[in-house]
């Protein structure tokens, strides 16, 4: 229960209070719906969300990221087999594992949600001082 009971309808209340409470949910629920249309994506939105990704080269560092990571795990597996042999970790089988990277976190398979989050984040004009940021145009 909220305090004071302001919010919360129920049955013992007069006609005139109870009218007073739902007004109040009503601006509530108003406020949160026109809150909600700032952010709403629109297709200017994602478009401007997509430039922004470019302008900040985000598939590049993801892609760059996804491919530090591979050679990562290729090194560790390296190291965990020499331990215990004398072998080497075959190129073949870092290959494998590279390309499995590679094929699993492209940025195509990414770009479209990314893009959604970022146009859902930001507003219009949050968006646009982001772009000019990142192509180095400063704020206007």
């Amino acid at each position: 229960m909220l305090p004071h009971d302001s919010i919360a309808c129920s049955s013992n209340r007069s006609g005139s209070s109870r009218r007073v409470v739902c007004r109040q949910l009503l601006v509530a629920a108003l406020c949160f719906w026109l809150g909600s249309l700032a952010n709403a994506e629109t297709p200017e939105k994602l478009q401007a969300a997509e430039q922004l990704l470019r302008a900040a080269q985000v598939g590049d560092r993801f892609e760059s990221r996804a491919q530090q990571q591979a050679q990562q795990i290729i090194y560790n597996y390296g190291v965990i087999i020499r331990r215990n042999t004398e072998y080497r970790l075959p190129v073949v089988i870092e290959r494998r594992i590279a390309e499995c990277y590679r094929s699993t976190y492209r940025w195509e398979l990414f770009e479209e949600g990314i893009t959604r989050i970022v146009a859902d984040t930001f507003s219009s004009e949050e968006l646009e001082l982001l772009i000019g940021f990142h192509n180095n145009l400063g704020l206007p």
